[in-house]
């Protein structure tokens, strides 16, 4: 057999290990170290297993992705995520699905300081949720708006799947976190007009609130988030500016966090302790995957399987266009199986090399696989953040969720479309940055 041949018959060892439910991160692993073991040999295998951990875990670049999980999670036992919903519903309460709206806004203003979908979802949806339910807000419309709304958390800077794809692509991460911020304002944009439109369209989904908020109240809500929005801006704008790298903005974000919570009078032991402890277990699990997936991608380049695919895709008659589409379709099958990060790791090292053969923009790329793996995190039977968001919503049934989020799908698939016509929609900003 050729190399390549053993490179697909090694994707389908993968595959089958963890269809037999063996954890993504072992199961690429295993793959990887077999392939090379046939393909390399004994000893060239057994010091890729030896040296890979070390240098992935050793990685500069890495220490950004605790820095960003800290900031998550001080942020969420602080009580931002209150904070955040409620004057996003002082300023959109007034409108029908006023509610619905303020979840997204709340939603894309958490995702800026967490960088998980699910994270974001859990924490917003156990305080939207309850309050759509005081006002009689249908389930399928409530629950289906913060499982969508929650999938901001990946796109919007920063965010842990945009970090995993810079390492394994060696982009720079700054540029990928500001990329994704005209497609995260976007999309957020995209949801509050189908929840707008959806109450408009059924009346019934979402009543109007008995009160009326005056201009005072909005101000004091406003008055009340600025702290957050100016960690944002600085954590974000560092990076755009040049003020940070990465890393460094992580820590700023990270130290931000903790002079918020104390502000709020929430830095307490507990929450300290359930801050750290969290972003450990969050931190080894994706440094886990990260180190299967560097396994796994040894043994693609020894089976040089990416570049034959990529000479193979290029060498057909067939316009980019129709080609990139068609991987796009595959992403949205794939994460309809695989969570979104695993999705992540095991095609990127595939779909990469074809890309750039294609002459795409690989920061481009970047933004629009985060989307797919958006587009997974809500569609059955996987999709988590309906899984999540049934757990909060305990009286709405999962079949209502699904049907719930399919309008948001369909925003994210015109999402990817206006992004392939204009590119530039994600390259301007990153272009412009000070490095």
């Amino acid at each position: 057999m050729s190399p390549a041949s053993i490179g697909v018959v090694g994707i389908l060892l993968m595959v089958v290990l963890i269809a037999l439910r063996m954890p993504i991160a072992a199961a690429m692993a295993i793959a990887g170290f077999t392939g090379s073991l046939y393909l390399a040999g004994k000893w060239p295998a057994l010091s890729a297993i030896g040296m890979i951990p070390y240098s992935t875990a050793s990685n500069y670049m890495l220490t950004v992705i605790p820095m960003f999980i800290l900031m998550g999670q001080v942020m969420f036992v602080s009580g931002v995520t209150g904070l955040l919903f409620f004057a996003a519903y002082r300023w959109l309460g007034w409108i029908r699905g006023g509610l619905a709206m303020a979840s997204v806004a709340s939603c894309a203003l958490f995702a800026a300081a967490c960088g998980s979908s699910v994270a974001t979802a859990a924490a917003i949806g156990s305080i939207a949720i309850p309050e759509m339910d005081k006002y009689q807000y249908k389930g399928k419309y409530s629950a289906g708006v913060v499982a969508a709304g929650g999938t901001l958390g990946i796109l919007i800077p920063p965010s842990t799947s945009l970090i995993v794809y810079g390492i394994i692509t060696e982009q720079s991460i700054g540029k990928l976190f500001i990329a994704g911020i005209v497609p995260g304002i976007m999309l957020a944009a995209f949801y509050t007009i189908i929840s707008l439109c959806w109450a408009k369209w059924d009346p019934e989904v979402a009543p109007h609130s008995p009160y009326t908020i005056g201009w005072i109240e909005r101000m004091r809500a406003a008055k009340s988030i600025w702290p957050i929005l100016a960690l944002v801006f600085l954590v974000l704008g560092g990076i755009y500016f040049g003020w940070f790298t990465p890393t460094e903005a992580g820590a700023v974000g990270a130290l931000g966090s903790f002079a918020l919570a104390a502000s709020n009078k929430q830095l307490t032991w507990k929450n300290v302790k359930m801050s750290l402890l969290d972003t450990g277990r969050m931190t080894c699990l994706i440094f886990l995957i990260v180190i299967g997936a560097m396994i796994f991608q040894f043994f693609l380049a020894i089976s040089q399987l990416p570049n034959e695919m990529s000479r193979w895709i290029s060498g057909l008659q067939i316009n980019r266009y129709g080609i990139i589409a068609a991987i796009i379709i595959f992403l949205a099958i794939t994460g309809c199986f695989v969570d979104a990060l695993s999705m992540l790791l095991l095609t990127t090292p595939i779909l990469y090399p074809i890309v750039v053969a294609l002459e795409f923009h690989p920061i481009w790329f970047g933004v629009i696989m985060t989307i797919c793996c958006e587009m997974g995190l809500i569609t059955p039977p996987v999709g988590m953040n309906v899984y999540v968001i049934a757990g909060v919503a305990k009286n709405v049934p999962m079949a209502e969720i699904f049907r719930g989020v399919i309008p948001y799908v369909i925003a994210q698939m015109c999402l990817i479309a206006i992004l392939i016509i204009f590119p530039e929609l994600v390259l301007f900003l990153p272009r412009q940055m000070s490095r």
